[in-house]
């Protein structure tokens, strides 16, 4: 039996690299599916953990946005209805809290409408959530344009839902720049140029 699979005291966890790591308590709850990143809020009270598999029956099939309350030790999972089932947009790897803790952002691609032009459909965007107490409250969208190519690149043909010269910004890991004198949507953005 491996280390990692050892049994170990409440609040110590043995990983395969032979490091243990202490928990708080010893056992979280169930999760909604596929847990792609965790965002700590700068006051360390909370973590939050963005899921962007299939869901649960819990969570009606949709993806959500997990928050654990590391004083109460209670998990709270938002399932967000604009992707459920068969959505054309998914949450993907980027989520980050605001500088103050009071927002929560996360990101969302799509390949089948990325601009977002059917309704209901968010396109690529950053998800902005209000965040209070450990509560994740829908906020507004900040929609991402298609990116321009860069001299000499194309794009897959099965990719061409964008205007010619451009392709399809999907938005991975993010960050958010506390201060500066860059306007609201640069500072939260980090993001790659197609080249």
């Amino acid at each position: 039996m491996g280390r990692a699979q050892e049994a170990n005291q409440v609040g110590k966890v043995a990983l395969p690299t032979g490091k243990t790591v202490e928990t708080a308590f010893e056992r979280v709850g169930p999760l909604n599916s596929f847990p792609v990143t965790i965002a700590l809020s700068p006051d360390g009270r909370f973590a939050a953990l963005l899921h962007a598999g299939f869901g649960t029956q819990q969570s009606r099939g949709c993806q959500s946005i997990s928050v654990l309350n590391f004083v109460t030790q209670k998990l709270s999972d938002f399932p967000d209805d604009r992707l459920c089932e068969d959505a054309p947009q998914s949450y993907f790897v980027g989520l980050a809290f605001s500088a103050d803790g009071d927002h929560l952002y996360a990101s969302l691609g799509s390949i089948t409408d990325p601009t977002g032009e059917k309704p209901g459909d968010t396109g690529n965007a950053i998800a902005v959530f209000g965040f209070r107490d450990g509560t994740v409250i829908p906020d507004r969208l900040i929609k991402l344009a298609p990116s321009k190519l860069a001299a000499g690149k194309r794009v897959a043909k099965g990719l061409f839902k964008t205007p010619k010269g451009t392709a399809i910004p999907y938005p991975a890991g993010i960050t958010v720049v506390p201060g500066g004198k860059t306007s609201g949507r640069k500072q939260l953005l980090r993001h790659c140029d197609p080249d």
